[in-house]
């Protein structure tokens, strides 16, 4: 009763708006505007539904002219192409809502539109093939863009519906594989008219203030306008944006939306999300395990090896040590075979050379003395990397049948061993 209401009072204030036309003429854009807003606060707002025909963009593809028309009737509709948010067609079956206008040039009567809804699975099914062409010309969907998920994540957000089974699904399986991911929701409607903004509101909120390693959108399956939110360009673009990892999760496995194409990862189902955003906790503990036992073998060799390259460069100066004390030892004695004979000689010469010889014999007897103490430096060396020295500073030697014992696992119980000291050997058995 108060629309009716309403509704008179308006047709009053029109009649005597007519009454004083009567009375004063106006201008035709006078009468345009009167119509137009006559209309606009008579009827109001409409939504009209019909098939989509002779489709126009005009001003550089900024403003969008088409039909809406039915068995026997045309509805011209205008509006602006930033306002449109769904792809359409020629053909297509939709739902408008709008106003009742007037254009003032012409006065042609059209519906002034303001949001358009796709109606039917063939015109859902077409804007679908529309928006994907679209975004694949733009290289939205291209592989090389697409980035790899962190292998170990710490943060994984999830967007989708806080009563969804996809929601508990997921939660359970990176329970299950990964409990040390810290898991935040950012919960959003995944189906009707206000999901695509809860949607991309989500998005901002998991980039500015969760910032999560990986992003997880996901819900479960239904028919093509279920999915029509997942569908929508500016949620693609939104996830195109965002600077996260994204892995989306919808349906069943024969399901596919524009948003799986645009992700990082597809996801199977809301299950395999989950399962290829994390690894397996018990896969990486024997990785770990594998890790440390190829380390400890790969050490344990470079240790035997190093023992025994000790070893043989102990023996090898040692052995050089030996050569060298030889050779000094010789040369000593020839030093003092060739002195004495000397001293025979110079006792036959005439006196009259003896002073000379004096002082000859006084140089041999220091550079004999010189040998010597070369002779005892050396051989003090030698003497301080002999083996038995090295025994004396508590090192010992471990043999079994002769041969040294260099590691614990070349013995078996009973073996009888042989231990070398600085003061002699120690006899044991192995039990």
């Amino acid at each position: 009763m108060p629309a009716v209401g309403r509704m008179s009072a308006t047709w009053r204030n029109s009649f005597t708006m007519t009454e004083e036309l009567h009375i004063k003429p106006i201008s035709v854009s006078e009468c345009v505007e009167l119509v137009r807003t006559t209309l606009q606060s008579v009827v109001g707002e409409l939504t009209v539904y019909g098939e989509v025909s002779e489709l126009q963009r005009r001003s550089g593809g900024s403003l969008l002219f088409f039909s809406l028309k039915d068995a026997t009737s045309y509805l011209r509709c205008f509006m602006l192409e930033h306002e449109l948010k769904t792809e359409i067609s020629d053909g297509m079956e939709i739902r408008v809502t709008g106003y009742p206008s007037l254009f003032k040039k012409n006065s042609g009567f059209h519906l002034r539109v303001k949001r358009i809804e796709l109606i039917g699975e063939g015109a859902l099914q077409k804007q679908l093939e529309l928006t994907k062409k679209k975004l694949e010309k733009e290289g939205v969907f291209a592989q090389q863009r697409k980035r790899a998920l962190p292998r170990f994540p710490e943060h994984i957000g999830i967007i989708t519906s806080e009563d969804a089974a996809a929601f508990t699904d997921v939660r359970r399986v990176l329970s299950n594989r990964w409990p040390y991911a810290v898991v935040t929701l950012v919960p959003s409607q995944v189906q009707g008219a206000p999901a695509i903004k809860q949607l991309i509101q989500a998005f901002d909120r998991m980039e500015n203030d969760v910032q999560p390693d990986i992003i997880i959108l996901t819900r479960g399956g239904g028919s093509l306008e279920d999915l029509q939110s997942f569908n929508s360009e500016e949620l693609a673009r939104r996830i195109f944006s965002t600077k996260i990892p994204v892995v989306v999760g919808v349906g069943h496995e024969r399901d596919w939306t524009i948003a799986d194409l645009v992700a990082d990862i597809r996801a199977a189902t809301p299950s395999n999300a989950a399962e290829l955003s994390t690894p397996v906790r018990d896969d990486i503990f024997l990785q770990i395990e594998a890790l440390v036992e190829t380390n400890t073998h790969v050490l344990r060799k470079s240790i035997d090896a190093h023992a025994h390259e000790l070893y043989r460069s102990i023996t090898t100066l040692s052995a050089s040590m030996k050569s060298t004390l030889r050779r000094v030892e010789q040369s000593i004695a020839r030093a003092e075979i060739y002195g004495s004979h000397l001293l025979d000689r110079l006792r036959a010469v005439d006196e009259k050379i003896s002073h000379s010889a004096h002082l000859l014999t006084n140089a041999l007897s220091s550079h004999i003395t010189t040998i010597h103490e070369r002779y005892k430096s050396l051989r003090k060396l030698l003497m301080s990397v002999s083996p038995q020295a090295v025994l004396r500073r508590g090192y010992s030697i471990t043999r079994r049948n002769g041969k040294i014992i260099r590691s614990s696992k070349s013995v078996r119980e009973h073996d009888i061993l042989k231990t070398t000291l600085s003061d002699g050997e120690i006899e044991s058995e192995v039990t």
